[in-house]
């Protein structure tokens, strides 16, 4: 288990932009437009999008 120290040095990570969330949750109604770019799970409460990052390590999107 992860102390909490740990969590808020993540989520700070993600707040400064150098780096993009895997996954972001929206409300229901929010528009196609408002969304970011990557695949939209539609549930009946939320619409849940799923962001492929790349690998780390430089060597693109497999890694490889």
């Amino acid at each position: 288990m992860k102390s909490s120290s740990t969590a808020r040095d993540r989520d700070d990570h993600y707040a400064s932009g150098r780096e993009v969330r895997p996954l972001s949750l929206h409300p229901a109604g929010a528009p196609d437009g408002r969304l970011p770019a990557g695949h939209v799970v539609d549930r009946p409460r939320c619409r849940i999008v799923c962001r492929w990052l790349p690998a780390r390590g430089g060597r693109g999107e497999g890694g490889t």
